[in-house]
């Protein structure tokens, strides 16, 4: 092999790695929005089991209230029985106590009903309060690791554009042009591939290369490109 596609192929090593540390400090951001995504959502979904249980004791205390009317207006007709002397009006009296008797008793009932449902609720809370702890803990550990990881590859690719840019200094001119070339036509790496003799085919498109190409590649003092890919291509000897 020559030693211009030995260049080539140390500057294409050097640049794979670059634009996997590249790649990797691209998405990094987008890994963050997703856990920290993830994160509001486990927080929205306990405030909103906390909520349902704030609601529980709002009608609790609403139950309360209704309770205590009725209980502070029956001992006000009470009072008020005592006091009146016409037997219409104690019985009209007796019949608003009745129904307000009634009435305490179902809220009672209600109140007793809404206590056990509350206290449920609160051990369901109590329990999803915990396991919402747990899963923040995960996410926040693993938005902690890709912080890490965008840091460690900040420092790489800095690192990788100056040991890039020192191979591509040792590659001859018309070869780090063709490069260039065959990186803008392939989009994707490997740029620089051998041709697989048998069967005349550019290892990085997989198609059959035409016999000019083929034969231009034992020439590896000037780059050959893949008439398919733009790939630059040789042959081992």
């Amino acid at each position: 092999m020559g030693a211009s596609i030995d260049t080539l192929l140390n500057l294409q090593a050097c640049d794979v790695k670059r634009i996997n540390a590249q790649h990797r400090l691209e998405k990094a951001p987008l890994e963050l929005e997703a856990q920290q995504k993830k994160v509001q959502q486990e927080k929205d979904a306990l405030e909103a089991e906390r909520k349902q249980l704030l609601e529980l004791e709002v009608s609790r205390k609403d139950l309360d209230n209704q309770l205590k009317s009725a209980e502070d207006q029956r001992a006000k007709y009470k009072t008020q029985q005592i006091q009146v002397k016409k037997n219409e009006e104690y019985t009209a009296l007796n019949n608003e106590i009745d129904t307000l008797t009634t009435t305490i008793d179902g809220l009672e009932t209600q109140e007793i009903s809404l206590l056990i449902e509350i206290d449920e609720a609160q051990k369901v809370f109590d329990q999803a309060e915990l396991d919402n702890k747990k899963r923040i803990e995960l996410l926040e550990a693993e938005i902690e690791r890709i912080k890490k990881n965008q840091q460690q590859a900040e420092t790489e690719l800095e690192s990788l554009v100056k040991d890039c840019e020192e191979a591509a200094e040792l590659v001859p001119e018309v070869f780090l042009h063709a490069y260039k070339q065959a990186t803008l036509r392939a989009k994707k790496a490997p740029f620089v591939v051998p041709i697989e003799t048998s069967e005349h085919r550019c290892q990085g498109c997989h198609l059959k290369v035409s016999n000019e190409v083929f034969k231009q590649a034992y020439d590896q003092e000037t780059p050959h490109h893949c008439d398919h890919c733009g790939r630059i291509v040789y042959i081992t000897e």
